[in-house]
């Protein structure tokens, strides 16, 4: 199992609206609007790097993302 953070940056006022598309992928277990550069983060959960790929390729694709980061945790 891998875990990631999404970081999204939003059109202005579309923060409730993305937060509702990315809580319908199964992937993405908990999502928060923050305060600072980015404007929603999400935690992913997902088999592999293959399945993370394809997730956050389609996010990339959402309407009303503008930007996103992703960090990918480490196992000690």
């Amino acid at each position: 199992m891998m875990l990631a953070f999404l970081l999204c940056t939003c059109e202005p006022g579309e923060e409730k609206e993305v937060t509702r598309e990315l809580q319908k992928n199964e992937e993405i277990t908990e999502t928060f609007v923050v305060y600072g550069k980015y404007d929603v983060i999400g935690k992913i959960e997902v088999q592999d790097l293959k399945h993370l790929n394809e997730l956050v390729s389609d996010i990339r694709q959402s309407n009303h993302i503008t930007n996103t980061h992703i960090l990918v945790t480490m196992e000690w």
